[in-house]
């Protein structure tokens, strides 16, 4: 993954969400721990490319996400089901 943003912007949660969810997030949920990261910048921007372990195992869940409103499961006539 390579994050940019104007070198004045750089930083913050967009930066830190790898390194944050893998001290906060239980072990045992499944993910690739990270196991590199590299900032620089150049031309009044910032960079960060960041390098996770290489997963062998299946993923949870194929796809894209569901749009807002959407649900996986079969409704009466097709309709979509809407949040309330």
């Amino acid at each position: 993954m390579r994050v940019a943003a104007a070198a004045d912007k750089a930083g913050g949660r967009l930066r830190e969400g790898t390194a944050l969810a893998d001290r906060e997030v239980p072990r045992s949920v499944p993910r690739p721990r990270p196991r590199g990261l590299l900032d620089w910048s150049t031309d009044g921007h910032a960079y960060r490319a960041e390098l996770p372990e290489y997963v062998t195992v299946p993923p949870l869940a194929v796809g894209t996400p569901r749009p807002p409103g959407t649900s996986p499961f079969p409704t009466p006539g097709g309709l979509i089901c809407a949040p309330r």
